[in-house]
């Protein structure tokens, strides 16, 4: 067991804190951008962060080559996706809130407000780790 000291471990927490600030600054400029320039951004991401040779045509796929990928699955396949979407899908259902208030003893009321968000956006890691359980742990749950 390591013993650490209080300095050690709020070190480490502004560490943490600092580099999470940076992330999530790079992220908001990365959606801005995104939102203002539609698929040129998204071209110039996927350029930057996976293939520097992608194009238009190479990461925007048509409904035929869907299709296309979507028969070449097996049954067997088919049937462990759709039973991995099922449970994960029933898992989220658990996790939603619902909104209320109280009043405590000193008569103040407080609220708890859950409000769904419009749009998200997912990032699914292509080449050498690319999982079909990413896309439904991803995607489900943004449903």
């Amino acid at each position: 067991m390591k013993i650490v000291s209080k300095n050690w471990i709020l070190s480490n927490l502004n560490s943490s804190l600092k580099a999470s600030t940076s992330v999530s600054s790079t992220v908001k400029s990365i959606i801005e951008d995104i939102k203002k320039n539609g698929d040129r951004a998204v071209l110039k991401y996927v350029k930057k962060f996976e293939n520097p040779k992608a194009t238009i045509k190479n990461i925007k796929l048509s409904k035929q080559v869907l299709k296309s990928a979507y028969n070449s699955i097996s049954k067997q396949d088919k049937e462990a996706l759709k039973l991995a979407y099922r449970r994960i899908h029933y898992y989220h259902t658990k996790q939603k809130k619902t909104s209320y208030s109280y009043k405590d003893q000193l008569d103040t009321k407080f609220y708890i407000q859950w409000n769904p968000i419009d749009n998200v956006g997912l990032y699914i890691p292509g080449g050498m780790a690319s999982y079909p359980s990413t896309v439904l742990m991803t995607t489900i749950p943004a449903k």
